[in-house]
């Protein structure tokens, strides 16, 4: 049967009500905008409906879209599977199509697409599981698109037109996403760690770190294994962000799924 798969909590994590059924067995991405004076959610479902959907907070449908309708780079058969969303500083948007066919796709404030770039490979531009987005907007007038290309194993810099700028890639094994408060760019890595960055992109702390186990695990039993997970070590960070007052929450891809709230102390 299915369940809900958007579930809201309040900010003592106590459960506040659910929504979407429909993306049971698919649900990835997910990222709240606030447009006028609404806020609407996106979701991307990567495995089931194979599309990214608006809704409003209460999950009432607002639209939908599947493969970019003139995007040139897919063919017939070529999968489409996004996985994560990132705004634009004008009212755009860009997905990340990252378990399919490893585009990332750029759409005005009305949802019309604007340009593609990306596909499988190593090279400066290229992906290999553009799994997260974010806009980097910590230089004033000059933001940036940041992709966590998860099985290259760094993350990569792009200007607003899709134009490569940069890599970086210290300390990364399997980069899912991305976050920025203030000057600090936040990173959950699957292979056991969370990342933070400084204002130059410079490592600063690795926070729950259990890379080394975690690699070693290679059946990855610990995730199926509730009784081996330490509080303050992190197993899977699939997803991580910062609230609005710098406090950190992780969610990790486990057995039964774990959220984890790491307190700003300074």
């Amino acid at each position: 049967m299915a369940a809900p798969k958007v579930i809201v909590f309040d900010e003592n994590g106590q459960y506040v009500r659910s929504f979407g059924k429909e993306f049971d067995g698919g649900g990835h991405g997910i990222d709240i905008r606030v447009e006028g004076n609404q806020e609407f959610v996106y979701i991307c479902d990567r495995k089931h409906l194979d599309i990214v959907v608006k809704t409003t907070l209460e999950g009432e449908e607002v639209w939908r879209m599947g493969v970019p309708e003139h995007c040139p780079f897919y063919e017939e058969k070529s999968p489409f599977r996004p996985t994560n969303v990132a705004f634009a500083p004008d009212g755009g948007f860009y997905v990340a199509d990252g378990y399919g066919s490893f585009y990332i796709h750029q759409f005005d404030h009305d949802a019309q697409w604007i340009r593609s770039w990306g596909g499988k490979g190593t090279w400066p531009g290229q992906m290999n599981t553009p799994h997260g987005l974010w806009m980097d907007t910590r230089v004033e007038g000059s933001p940036s698109l940041i992709v966590a290309d998860r099985a290259n194993h760094r993350l990569q810099f792009f200007d607003q037109n899709g134009i490569y700028e940069k890599a970086v890639a210290d300390s990364l094994s399997l980069p899912a996403n991305i976050d920025i408060y203030g000057e600090t760019v936040l990173v959950p890595d699957l292979d056991g760690r969370v990342v933070l960055f400084g204002k130059s992109n410079q490592r600063v702390a690795i926070l729950g770190d259990n890379q080394k186990e975690m690699l070693a695990d290679t059946r990855k039993r610990i995730r199926n294994d509730p009784s081996r997970w330490l509080p303050g070590k992190f197993y899977h960070p699939h997803d991580a962000c910062f609230d609005r007052e710098g406090n950190i929450l992780v969610c990790e891809w486990m057995a039964t799924g774990r959220i984890t709230k790491l307190r700003r102390v300074s």
